[in-house]
């Protein structure tokens, strides 16, 4: 069609806008594509692995060996194997933590080298490798003897290498993972044993409850209360959640973007549509003629989109394992149906709202269209109440700039609101992680050393204060399943847990007390019961609740120690382990672990080193679409104001005037855009916490400082400046005697 031909030209009239918003399909497409092809294969893959390793539905510890694993095996349907660690100091302040191979259950793959093999080797964990320089082939000495690196592996139960389930973070500095040979380690007689246990059928209750009767049960942890392994769930399902909701926000801000400008094209155009009318054209003809300008868009960002996106999919799964060991995963280099939808969706959408635009044009009869009907601006009822004669001339017309075009000033905000949300997540994580670790662990845990026994101890200590603790589980969560928690039995006198209200008022600790997480999770409070049942032994607590502590650390429960033995059963004066602001000399043998407040520093500075990388990538991306957004509406506010413009520049205003007359009343729109997103991202960022919170098995609320509040709102200025910056050529570029030459009478 003859008619065609105008396509090109009118899109290289007006290309930054079309360019514009083929850079949002192709972001949109890159995006989904991305998201979508990364976490079914890194779920696929992670799912895999799991299996063909046989990973443990859960580890204990007992306080005398187990001598009849078979008959065990047997009677309960389950799978039973021993295995050995040592927490071999490797290094001042470096703990090594060296495991027997395992035959059954949890066997590591290999990522890089060769498996054991023969004696006197040792597989090592990628991370700790890095860290400390190490590679295959190089030497550790332990207990005395050099042992050989034959390979780098990724091990199933330590996929996040947490030292203890208690932390928040790992940090290959300061902790690695290491395997060697079953019968070489029970030769050094280091460390302690335990067990792993995976059961074909749902008996891990009965099999606790037979074997605490017989054999006092110091330690239970369930895959689901396993942090090492449920903290990738947690990552995973936010990656799906960004990946189902950002893309599609961009994608509808993109159709509105479309929206605008073919409505004002169609309206710059409604003699020449009236035209074709007279000339024979049909309406199907002129649908199709400017229905083609979205689907160019579509096809061309939806198409480069694609293929970014799956050029992005493989190192954004590979970013995973800057933080998790994983084996070597594939990505699929090729997914018809995410393909389909990335090709499709863009098209569909656009077109659709494309085809009513021109719906609501064509209506017109073509006298009407020829005559220019509706062209005219028309003055809104808010424009007539405010009165704005009252008002200097520059004040009215950037007032009525802003009302005469409603939708133009809803994009904006709505435009600027998403940039800003987007800019603003990374911060918001990293002031929430920040808040949660300064404000909830380190006001909670005063201590400077943690120490945790392999078995139960008696009498009084040196120096230091005791405590118990234990996992427990809880039925009260509105029909959702067990709920996973750990009770402390701590000294009534404790000075090394401090335990607030919301008051900054010290509880005694003489009383039950839940941190606020977990009042939250269970939505109980003051005066309130809760019913839990101990996994190490099975036995059911009913506790009323006398106090709540301002506190997110985790879900725990604190009752004093003498309660808390008496409650379980557990002998008088006994505990499990100590706090202490000095070094105590324990024999390393008898601990489960241990750590220190450094250790904890430093995991969580490493921790926190992925979301600055997030912050500085998501800002950048946000201040591409935040200026293409507003370069976009910009640009459509410079040719619905072409003849103003013209008629400034007739009437001898400098440059500087028109400018500011024309640019500048959309700074209230960014400032009022910005101000919705502020709430908007602390309450999205809140509902994706408590969405992953199972996984992570604490509760971290939003939060986000003034300061980065600040820095969040200069960036988006500096955006919009920018932006205006570049618009000021276009603003240059119109003629006087042109723009009134083709005035409309």
């Amino acid at each position: 069609m003859k008619l065609n031909r105008k396509i090109l030209r009118t899109m290289m009239d007006n290309k930054s806008r079309y360019l514009g918003s083929i850079i949002l399909v192709i972001i949109s497409c890159a995006l989904y594509t991305a998201f979508n092809m990364t976490v079914p294969n890194l779920q696929t893959g992670l799912d895999e692995y799991i299996d063909e390793s046989v990973l443990e539905d859960a580890y204990f510890i007992t306080q005398e060996p187990i001598e009849d694993i078979e008959s065990l095996e047997k009677e309960y349907d389950l799978i039973l194997e021993e295995r050995y660690s040592w927490d071999y100091e490797y290094s001042d302040g470096v703990t090594l933590r060296v495991l027997s191979d395992t035959e059954k259950l949890n066997r590591y793959s290999v990522i890089e080298g060769e498996a054991l093999t023969e004696q006197r080797e040792l597989v090592v964990d990628p991370h700790f490798a890095n860290s400390h320089e190490l590679d295959v082939g190089d030497k550790i000495t332990l207990n005395g003897e050099d042992f050989t690196i034959s390979g780098l592996v990724a091990m199933p139960d330590y996929i996040y290498p947490l030292k203890t389930e208690e932390d928040m973070a790992s940090n290959s500095s300061s902790f690695g993972v290491a395997i060697i040979s079953k019968d070489e380690l029970q030769a050094m007689e280091k460390g302690y044993n335990y067990y792993s246990a995976k059961f074909n059928q749902d008996n891990s209750d009965l099999f606790k409850e037979q074997l605490s009767e017989s054999n006092y049960v110091s330690q239970w942890i369930s895959r689901s209360d396993n942090p090492r392994i449920t903290f990738i769930n947690g990552d995973i399902n936010a990656l799906s959640e960004i990946g189902e909701v950002v893309p599609i926000i961009i994608l509808i801000l993109t159709c509105m973007l479309i929206a605008a400008v073919l409505s004002r094209l169609l309206k710059g155009e409604y003699v020449q549509v009236g035209t074709l009318f007279g000339l024979g054209y049909k309406k199907q003809e002129i649908y199709r003629h400017y229905l083609m300008y979205p689907v160019f868009v579509s096809l061309v960002g939806s198409i480069i989109g694609t293929f970014v996106g799956q050029y992005l999919a493989k190192p954004l799964m590979m970013s995973f394992t800057f933080q998790y060991i994983l084996p070597n995963l594939e990505v699929d280099s090729f997914d018809l149906k995410h393909v389909v939808i990335s090709l499709l969706l863009p098209a569909l959408l656009l077109v659709t709202v494309t085809f009513f635009v021109i719906r609501r044009a064509l209506k017109l009869t073509p006298q009407e269209l020829m005559r220019g009907k509706q062209v005219k601006t028309k003055i809104s009822w808010i424009e007539r109440r405010l009165h704005l004669n009252r008002f200097s001339f520059d004040t009215k017309f950037r007032i009525r700039d802003m009302l005469r075009s409603i939708p133009r000033s809803i994009m904006m905000i709505l435009g600027i609101t998403f940039a800003s949300m987007l800019l603003l997540m990374g911060f918001t994580t990293k002031d929430s992680i920040d808040h949660f670790f300064n404000h909830s662990l380190k006001e909670t845990f005063n201590y400077d050393y943690y120490y945790i026994y392999n078995d139960m101890q008696y009498g009084k200590l040196g120096q230091g204060e005791k405590l118990s603790i234990s996992a427990f589980k809880s039925e009260q969560t509105n029909g959702d399943g067990s709920f996973e928690l750990s009770i402390y039995g701590i000294q009534e006198d404790a000075k090394l847990i401090s335990l607030t209200d919301k008051e900054n008022n010290q509880l005694d600790k003489d009383q039950v007390i839940v941190t606020q997480s977990l009042s939250n999770n269970l939505d109980i409070s003051v005066g309130d019961s809760i019913e839990v049942e101990n996994q190490l032994n099975a036995k059911v607590l009913t506790l009323e609740i006398d106090a709540v502590a301002d506190t997110y650390a985790g879900d725990y429960l604190f009752l004093p120690l003498d309660e808390f033995n008496q409650m379980n059963g557990y002998p008088e004066d006994s505990y499990t382990g100590v706090m202490s602001n000095k070094k105590v000399d324990v024999e390393q043998d008898n601990l489960l672990f241990s750590k220190t407040n450094d250790e904890v520093m430093a995991a969580f500075e490493e921790a926190t080193k992925p979301v600055k990388y997030m912050v500085g990538g998501v800002s950048v991306v946000a201040f591409i679409l935040g200026l293409i957004i507003i370069f976009m509406i910009t640009s459509m506010m410079i040719e619905e104001n072409k003849m103003n413009i013209a008629l400034l520049k007739v009437l001898g205003y400098p440059k500087k005037k028109i400018f500011s007359l024309v640019l500048s009343s959309n700074s209230i729109l960014v400032i009022i855009g910005f101000i919705i997103a502020v709430p908007l991202i602390i309450l999205s960022v809140d509902i994706m916490f408590q969405s992953i919170a199972k996984d992570l098995k604490m509760t971290l609320p939003a939060h986000l400082n003034k300061i980065n509040i600040l820095i969040g709102f200069v960036i988006i200025y500096i955006t919009y400046t920018l932006s205006n910056w570049l618009a000021r050529k276009r603003i240059m570029n119109i003629s006087m005697a042109e723009i009134l030459k083709n005035r409309v009478e």
